[in-house]
């Protein structure tokens, strides 16, 4: 209770300070973190050309430079000692990989929901949709594989096909945005859920904001189909995203596919 109490408290004034885009400390993104450690804790960058490094240090590698306001998917603490750096392991949305000095980390806007069982479980699945397949390449230390034509999607338009370690992106012909991924063996994981896992999606997912839909007649019978909409200008909800479980006969996840409706 006292814990709760105190990371309550440290919450408020981390908010308040943010309004200053002041950083959170190493203490307050460990005691947090460690409440789900299988979920990462969304938050953003507060500075503009910060480096997302290789390793906890300043003599690595650069991945990639973050900007003020880019979200970054906190996962991990690490504390160096007599150093003044606490570095802080995650990834980015377009899937970038490494280590960022907390200095020029911050709680987003509504900090409040972002640390809450939703809000973390909300951060699992935005971190794993990833619709980058170059970046995702470069920062998670798979090799891109050969791009070609995806002769087993029958959709509307010419789609292409890349597998990137566990994944496997359609981009659109025309354009190259991501239609569709499918992660369909380890380690690739879904909010913290692993392909040969059980499945127990339904509570949370549901927390969320999405909706249980109906299998279409291509998927296999064994499948779950979430779906997240929108409104469009009309005021109808119209999809925007869903997510794909395939099972198999004991109720074990074989593959995660996710598909991007509102690209344009």
């Amino acid at each position: 209770m006292k814990k709760n109490l105190f990371l309550g408290m440290t919450l408020g004034m981390a908010l308040l300070a943010n309004t200053a885009f002041a950083h959170l400390s190493g203490g307050y993104l460990s005691d947090i973190i460690d409440e789900h450690p299988r979920w990462p804790l969304a938050t953003q960058c507060i500075a503009t050309d910060v480096n997302l490094r290789t390793e906890p240090n300043t003599n690595c590698e650069v991945v990639t430079m973050l900007q003020n306001g880019d979200k970054f998917y906190a996962r991990k603490v690490v504390f160096i000692p007599n150093s003044k750096y606490v570095w802080v392991y995650g990834t980015t949305e377009k899937g970038y990989r490494g280590y960022m000095y907390n200095q020029f980390i911050g709680a987003l806007p509504d900090g409040q929901y972002a640390h809450s069982d939703e809000g973390r479980f909300q951060a699992a699945v935005e971190a794993n949709w990833i619709n980058d397949p170059a970046g995702y390449a470069a920062g998670s230390g798979y090799s891109m594989g050969r791009v070609e034509h995806a002769d087993d999607m029958n959709i509307a338009y010419d789609l292409n096909k890349v597998q990137v370690g566990p994944r496997v992106f359609y981009t659109r012909a025309f354009d190259g945005k991501t239609y569709q991924v499918v992660i369909n063996k380890a380690p690739g994981e879904m909010a913290g859920y692993a392909v040969g896992q059980r499945n127990n999606f339904y509570d949370m997912m549901r927390r969320i904001g999405w909706h249980e839909s109906a299998v279409d007649a291509e998927e296999p019978t064994n499948s779950i189909v979430w779906e997240k909409s929108v409104l469009d200008a009309d005021g109808f909800d119209r999809p925007a995203k869903q997510l794909i479980i395939t099972l198999n006969d004991k109720d074990v996840i074989e593959s995660f596919t996710y598909i991007n409706y509102d690209l344009d």
